[in-house]
């Protein structure tokens, strides 16, 4: 009898321990499940905050990049603004020494006219001289032929 006893204690005492386990698995699940979804949250909440972050530095980088091209932009028409400015101060060199050039070239031309006339004049006086020491010798050579003639 008191081994009927005894193992229907025992009996007792695992349908105890059994069902004590069972709730506890089931409290562990229970566990385990609002673990799971806290985490599940928690995940959602830190993708949810990483997604926030990759747009802001997706925003902050698209920014950049319209900076970063803008200056590109205006570096390229400085340069093309300068590269002109310095065509225009060739060119306007290059025209005031064509100028100059076209100035010495009509001041030389204006020289030689005037020398040429100058020369001219001084050919025709000569010239004239020269008639008239023909006009003394011919008139010489006919007083001295006249001379002759009554000698």
């Amino acid at each position: 009898e008191q081994d009927k006893e005894y193992k229907k204690k025992l009996n007792d005492m695992e349908f105890m321990h059994a069902e004590k386990i069972a709730q506890k698995e089931q409290e562990l699940a229970a566990a385990l499940t609002a673990s799971a979804n806290c985490e599940s949250n928690a995940d959602l909440n830190l993708q949810a905050a990483l997604t926030a972050q990759e747009d802001e530095l997706l925003k902050r980088l698209a920014e950049r990049e319209t900076e970063l091209m803008k200056a590109h932009t205006e570096a390229i028409a400085e340069k093309e603004r300068q590269s002109l400015l310095d065509r225009e101060a060739l060119v306007s060199k290059y025209e005031t020494e064509l100028n100059s050039k076209n100035s010495l070239k009509a001041a030389l031309q204006k020289k030689d006219e005037e020398h040429a006339k100058v020369l001219a004049e001084r050919e025709a006086e000569l010239n004239q001289v020269i008639a008239e020491k023909d006009e003394t010798l011919v008139a010489f050579k006919c007083e001295s032929q006249g001379t002759l003639e009554s000698a």
